[in-house]
């Protein structure tokens, strides 16, 4: 939707926003090397694209202008990768599109760490 691509995306975790009533299942991935490209969004949709650094977002939540909570656990697991406390396994584009790897993926970044 946004029209980014990435050169790279690491599996973040899946989180389930309302387990008590919902199977729904939302996957977070990071992406790095991203370039801009045109947007591909359904008719009516509307999406505005806004791109921020990590000490961007933190201070808007700090701030308490995040109020979607994907955003917030996004966050939450990026600072929890750059501290070494959650592990990530960056894959090319390519591999991030088939199935396998991303089955590798997701079950690698349950692993520890390592420094």
């Amino acid at each position: 939707e946004t029209g980014y691509t990435a050169r790279e995306w690491a599996y973040a975790g899946v989180l389930n926003n309302a387990a008590a009533y919902s199977t729904e299942s939302i996957w977070i991935w990071f992406a790095r090397g991203l370039v801009p490209g045109p947007q591909n969004l359904d008719d009516g949709e509307f999406v505005q694209t806004v791109t921020m650094l990590p000490n961007e977002l933190l201070m808007h939540d700090t701030q308490g202008l995040l109020p979607d909570a994907k955003t917030l656990i996004g966050l939450h697991w990026l600072g929890q990768c750059e501290a070494g406390k959650r592990a990530w396994v960056w894959q090319d584009a390519a591999a991030a599109r088939d199935p396998a790897s991303v089955a590798a993926a997701m079950s690698a970044f349950s692993a520890p760490a390592t420094p």
